[in-house]
């Protein structure tokens, strides 16, 4: 779809001889609400939303291990913003009932922050 096309569009990084564009600060800067809009009204685009928060390297490291960046601010929420707990991202996704979210491994990241933090 084109949601779809325009989302992945948005959250790819790229790079040229000038510096890295990402997409990601643009698109919660004007939409806040974006994961409960999408939870609420499609679904089927929160693992689109969720692949474009993550970067793996092509390189392995040593052990078998890849380097991964979470971008991951945005589903996290900042509690000195936001005084109420239910209204953030991460609240969001826990109103959906949709438990599939929660198998991502960058939503899976985000409570780990929150209980070790």
């Amino acid at each position: 779809s084109i949601v779809e096309f325009i989302l992945s569009d948005l959250l790819t990084i790229r790079a040229d001889i000038h510096g890295y564009y990402y997409g990601r600060e643009a698109l919660f800067k004007y939409h806040e609400d974006i994961v409960g809009k999408l939870g609420r009204e499609c679904i089927g685009l929160l693992p689109v939303l969720f692949d474009g928060l993550l970067w793996h390297s092509k390189e392995k490291l040593q052990g078998r291990k890849i380097r991964v960046n979470y971008y991951i601010r945005d589903l996290y929420g900042d509690p000195d913003l936001e005084k109420d707990p239910w209204n953030s991202p991460l609240a969001w996704l826990v109103n959906l009932d949709d438990n599939e979210s929660f198998k991502h491994p960058a939503v899976r990241k985000t409570p780990e922050l929150k209980w070790q933090g």
